[in-house]
């Protein structure tokens, strides 16, 4: 009887692992993209665009070279406003190599509070990565994490670039 119990709970454990990795497994999949809209927890980011030059067309294909900079830009909406009509965001920001090895992590890159701009119903988030000279060719994942501190929301971004050797 008591093999009967440690069977049933260990399917009982892996049923419940298995439906979490599936859980998470579609929320990152329903928050990763490129361009678009993506609404996650109440905040939303939409027409991500990675580029060669600041404020430039989109890179297609997204290759660089090492050295290079990489201009990130997307529009986030939806987020909430204190009582003196301030946001306040903060985005951290990972790169992982093709091994998936975090080569670069950058933790509140943007800590802002500040009023939006006039009527705006969303605001612009530029972001600049310079590839390391040593940077190895393949494709690289870049995360960005955006969170409202007054709303409560947060969004997530995922994207790939390809490293190209000169």
């Amino acid at each position: 009887m008591a093999q009967r119990k440690e069977t049933a709970r260990a399917i009982g454990m892996s049923v419940l692992i298995l439906l979490s990795l599936f859980l998470i497994g579609a929320l990152l999949t329903s928050c990763s993209g490129s361009g678009g809209r993506i609404t996650s927890y109440g905040l939303t980011a939409e027409d991500l665009v990675i580029s060669h030059e600041k404020d430039g067309p989109p890179g297609e294909p997204r290759t660089f070279h090492p050295g290079d900079k990489i201009y990130l830009r997307f529009s986030l909406s939806d987020y909430k406003l204190d009582s003196e009509g301030n946001l306040w965001i903060q985005e951290d920001l990972v790169m992982n190599d093709p091994n998936g090895v975090s080569v670069l992590t950058r933790a509140n890159l943007i800590d802002d509070r500040v009023p939006p701009p006039e009527g705006a119903k969303s605001v612009p988030v530029n972001n600049t990565i310079t590839l390391f000279d040593t940077a190895q060719p393949g494709k690289y994942t870049i995360a960005i994490n955006v969170r409202d501190k007054i709303g409560g929301g947060a969004v997530y971004i995922e994207a790939e670039v390809t490293v190209q050797s000169r």
